[in-house]
């Protein structure tokens, strides 16, 4: 529904602009035509253009009311406040001024008419009204071309002070016009050769200033060989007191002038001293994979598999993770998504570690006091190394067997034994294009489960884009989201999982006596069969299937952040698209703007330990976001303006729609300087991060191509 009402607000941009423009270049050149009769049938045509381009104009404006009533004034304002008075202003003057001017010169009846001289076609009051409705034209279309974020105040400021000054300028030279070809009589034309050289000389002129725009904007768009990432110059109080943070060179002290004691992210670590209770070593190396069909992937892997070993530890634990580079050139790291490891050990190069290079191993530390399914990937270039296979499973049991959050009993198990299967979904590129699977399986796989046992599925999206699984044969529960387990989960049918980039699931059910399918919606052809003795046929996929929202299902608990809570600190992260754009002086057919800015500019967002924070995400883009802060959970409070209703929607990876506003809470306590990021990791890669950072935090790490570091 957003891509039909936005397409429609853009198509009128786009048509408002070329029926303007079209109508100010002909109404321009009406006075260079041949013959009187020339210049009425053009007039004719002309007042065809102007009208059209009224209509579309005034169509723009009205359409932003209901755009505005569906979606949320955040994705109209500019519209509203910006394009709109540019293109309307104009209009009112074309309707005052031009259209009785062109009216008499489009005439039919020249015999009751006087007649026509050059300088009324060159008349200002007529050609320069249309060519100010051509520049607001023009001006709308740049507002749509690069979204504007509040205040508007500056871009306001500035296209009506080109407009302002372009009117003078404009009138002057089409009165000087008037004057020169009022001494002309009819007819007169110039050459052919001459007009061609004209265009030709314009052409060349153009071509020119673009092509020198285009350097500029390359040379413009390169970041530094080396920088810190907390060198930000847009710094984000939320509407609290200012902090001190810790980019090079900056200060540190707090708005007060006193001092603030400093933490560099290396002191942020886990347990050094004590015993680990679960020890893993993890390499990473190339090697070739064999999916199921039969096709072969060169993958970087962990250990020489896809995906990596399944870590699986119990609540308390204190773990400890040796990884060692054999032979990733680009060098590694493992970030622990979803967890809230100390800020140290959260794996990401040029932030919290250097990458681990060939030959180079690194040691990570921390105790798990959560539950739930999670997964690790690399940070090292992040976008290219998860995509070729650098990711596994990491999976907290509770200590307490008998623990209610995770009895299976409640999925109606009686007795006979668990099956805990973790299934990761991903997308394969190759040469020829590209295919989904979970785990390697991208065509039929057949399991084995006795009737009666009680199954938990733990899916994971390890794909940068969001996925979605489907499930036959049975009914099942929701019984966690991001490893927060759901309270009191209701039965589903027919229901379909929608799952963010990053973003997991568990599905529990008895197994019946009867097969159980389940596929990936990417590839129709991955499917999962389980059976009692793994045969049988796949059962009939649901029709009509409705998708999970999580908004309302399970029932509330009492919580105590609510959108009437005292937040500390709101920020809002607003996401549009700018289609052909450079970054780091390379083209990019899309590029995702945070607040109208790519990193290094984009907002970094200064909290203090133990501020409760609300931020607001909007997505005005066509694709999904998936927006993940690192080292921290969300609450989900709204969707849409609507206010969660079911289980506490507990997420460490939001996926946020075309079209949607979420507004989430965040307790600030884990001190660091985190990422907050798109987790498809292609849009993370052309800028699409921010920073949450805590007061006082520091770090020592450098990012750039001149450095070791490329987190994304």
């Amino acid at each position: 529904m957003f891509e039909v009402y936005y397409g429609i607000d853009n198509s009128m941009a786009i048509l408002t602009f070329i029926f303007w423009w079209i109508a100010a270049a002909r109404t321009s050149n009406l006075a260079l035509l041949p013959t009187e009769d020339k210049m009425r049938r053009v007039a004719r045509i002309n007042m065809r253009f102007v009208y059209i381009g009224m209509a579309l104009a005034l169509f723009r404006a009205v359409w932003q009311l209901p755009l505005g009533l569906k979606f949320g004034w955040p994705f109209t304002l500019e519209k509203i406040l910006l394009a709109s008075p540019l293109i309307l202003t104009p209009v009112v003057f074309v309707m005052l001024i031009s259209i009785p001017r062109q009216k008499r010169i489009a005439n039919e009846r020249s015999s009751d008419t006087a007649p026509i001289k050059r300088r009324d076609a060159a008349d200002p009051a007529l050609v320069v009204p249309i060519q100010a409705a051509a520049c607001g034209a023009a001006a709308g279309l740049y507002i749509l071309l690069f979204p504007q974020t509040p205040p508007y105040i500056d871009i306001g400021l500035s296209l009506s002070a080109l407009m302002a000054a372009a009117m003078p300028v404009l009138w002057y030279w089409q009165r000087w016009r008037a004057r020169r070809l009022g001494s002309i009589e009819l007819p007169m034309l110039p050459s052919i050769a001459r007009r061609a050289t004209r265009k030709a000389a314009v052409f060349v002129i153009l071509g020119i200033g673009i092509g020198l725009l285009i350097l500029f904007a390359k040379e413009q768009s390169k970041l530094p060989e080396q920088m810190s990432m907390t060198d930000h110059s847009n710094i984000d109080y939320g509407g609290g007191p200012a902090l001190s943070h810790g980019g090079q060179g900056h200060h540190q002290h707090s708005a007060a002038g006193e001092s603030v004691k400093t933490v560099s992210v290396v002191d942020l670590k886990g347990p050094q001293d004590e015993a680990p209770d679960k020890k893993f070593a993890l390499t990473a190396e190339k090697t070739t994979v064999r999916l199921s069909s039969g096709k072969t992937i060169e993958a970087w892997t962990y250990n020489g598999q896809i995906p990596g070993p399944e870590l699986r530890v119990t609540e308390g634990d204190l773990v400890e993770v040796t990884l060692l580079n054999k032979d990733i050139e680009a060098g590694v790291t493992i970030h622990w998504h979803g967890l809230d490891v100390p800020n140290g050990e959260d794996g990401v190069a040029g932030l919290t570690q250097d990458s681990v290079m060939p030959g180079e191993s690194y040691t990570y530390r921390f105790r798990v006091n959560e539950l739930g399914t999670h997964w690790y990937h690399s940070h090292q270039a992040s976008s290219v190394q998860v995509k070729k296979g650098l990711f596994g499973a990491l999976v907290i049991m509770p200590k307490d067997k008998a623990n209610g959050v995770y009895n299976m009993a409640k999925s109606g198990g009686a007795g006979s034994g668990i099956q805990d299967i973790v299934l990761i979904g991903h997308t394969w590129e190759f040469s020829r294009g590209h295919v989904a699977s979970i785990g390697l399986a991208d065509n039929l796989e057949r399991r084995k489960i006795a009737p009666g046992t009680a199954v938990r599925l733990r899916f994971v999206n390890a794909s940068s884009e969001p996925e979605t699984f489907e499930l036959s044969g049975t009914r099942f529960q929701v019984a966690a989201i991001d490893g927060a387990e759901v309270n009191e989960p209701g039965e589903l049918e027919n229901v379909s999982l929608h799952i963010a980039s990053g973003g997991r699931n568990d599905v529990i059910f008895t197994m019946p006596n009867t097969p159980v399918a389940l596929r990936s919606k990417s590839n129709r052809e991955a499917v999962i069969l389980i059976s009692a003795d793994g045969s049988g046929e796949i059962p009939p996929w649901p029709k009509g299937k409705t998708v999970f929202n999580p908004a309302s299902y399970g029932n509330p608990l009492p919580m105590k952040i609510g959108l009437d809570s005292d937040f500390d600190r709101e920020f809002k992260i607003t996401i549009d698209v700018q289609n052909f754009a450079f970054y780091n002086g390379k083209f990019a057919t899309q590029v995702f703007r945070i607040n109208g800015k790519l990193f290094p500019e984009t907002p970094m967002q200064m909290v203090r330990k133990g501020d409760l924070i609300k931020i607001t995400i909007i997505n005005r883009s066509y694709e999904d976001h998936p927006i993940h802060p690192h080292g921290h959970h969300m609450q989900v409070l709204s969707r849409n303006g609507k206010s969660v209703t079911g289980s506490p929607w507990i997420v460490d990876t939001l996926n946020v729609g075309p079209g949607e506003t979420y507004e989430v809470a965040i307790r600030a306590d884990n001190p660091g300087i985190w990422m907050n990021h798109c987790h498809n990791l292609e849009h993370a890669a052309v800028g699409m991060i921010l920073h949450l950072a805590y007061e006082g935090v520091t770090s020592p790490f450098l990012v750039g191509e001149g450095s070791r570091n490329l987190p994304e």
